[in-house]
């Protein structure tokens, strides 16, 4: 026998078994025992479930300063790349001026 429910799920009635031949109280056993099993094994899994959720808030929490020390050794080494970039560029331009401008001044000179 089966019965919807609203939810979509369908009940089926438990079974009882007897023990042995002696009365109701068997399935009533069986199935006790059977609960307190399946109730052991939801505690255990609870509390494995409550271990790992502690284990990623400490993960997440590690990575979140892991990120901050990143970001922070990553500033410091942007300004120091940012000055030598400076100092590059200002080589680079020099170069390039006298590159185009010596040639130009010996054409003239020569003329």
């Amino acid at each position: 026998m089966q019965a919807d429910r609203d939810d979509g799920t369908n009940l089926v009635p438990f079974p009882r078994f007897k023990n042995g031949g002696g009365g109701g109280d068997g399935g009533d056993m069986y199935t006790r025992e059977r609960i307190a099993r399946l109730e052991a094994t939801d505690e255990l899994r609870e509390r494995n479930m409550r271990g790992v959720e502690s284990e990623l808030k400490n993960i997440s929490q590690k990575m979140d300063n892991m990120e901050t020390r990143l970001v922070d050794k990553l500033g410091a080494m942007d300004t120091r790349f940012r000055d030598k970039a400076d100092e590059n560029q200002k080589w680079l331009v020099a170069l390039l001026v006298s590159a185009i401008l010596v040639p130009l001044f010996m054409a003239l000179v020569t003329k």
